[in-house]
């Protein structure tokens, strides 16, 4: 305080504007950096949350049209549309596996990769059904076909949807918490651009009574 009391009105005013500017640019700095992870939360929720879960939307979509495919092809009876039933299952899979390879390169949490490995097991397991089904059709054993189906692919099929399911799960709690996390950051800046509008009209004031004008 002894210090400033021996500084001229001059020294008092160049100090508060050098005061104004280090802080500015110290709020504008903290701000810049909350804006940037704002928008990277908000990427990655549009990036790894809101398009993987359109994705694993798309390939269940997959699994069901599969599913009436092949229930289809093992209560068909032997004729010519037999192979074009076939040719849309592998069709589907092959889209199914373009989706799952894409959702793969995503940002996945620790828990979502094991999904996502706990799901491709699933698919190995369902693929290899499947196949033995579409084996039995194409060598005219509609009735191993027939037990096959019933036996070993509905739950295989039900195991596979589960995870799926669980997938989709884990996008809903993810998204939530980035949504949180954006909050936060959302706060931070308003709480910064009060707090800069406070010091701001603070320097003012006190310029103004060095400048001895009366502030009513």
């Amino acid at each position: 305080m002894r210090f400033l009391g021996k500084l001229s009105n001059r020294e008092r005013i160049i100090i508060s504007f050098l005061v104004v500017l280090v802080l500015l640019n110290i709020l504008t700095i903290v701000t810049s950096r909350n804006l940037t992870d704002f928008s990277q939360d908000f990427k990655s929720m549009l990036e790894d949350r809101l398009v993987p879960s359109f994705d694993l939307a798309k390939i269940q979509e997959q699994f069901y049209r599969n599913r009436l495919n092949l229930e289809e092809l093992v209560y068909m009876e032997e004729n010519e549309e037999i192979k074009k039933v076939i040719s849309k299952i592998r069709v589907n899979n092959d889209i199914i596996d373009q989706i799952e390879a894409k959702y793969a390169k995503t940002n996945l949490t620790v828990d979502e990769a094991n999904r996502l490995n706990e799901f491709n097991t699933h698919v190995k397991n369902y693929r290899r059904i499947e196949n033995e089904i579409i084996r039995n059709i194409e060598n005219k054993q509609f009735e191993a076909a027939n037990t096959v189906y019933l036996r070993e692919s509905i739950p295989a099929f039900e195991k596979l949807l589960d995870t799926t399911h669980k997938l989709e799960d884990i996008q809903i709690t993810v998204g939530h918490k980035l949504y949180k996390n954006a909050q936060k950051k959302v706060r931070s800046i308003q709480v910064l651009a009060y707090l800069s509008l406070g010091i701001a009209i603070m320097i003012t004031v006190n310029m103004l009574k060095v400048l001895q004008i009366k502030v009513k």
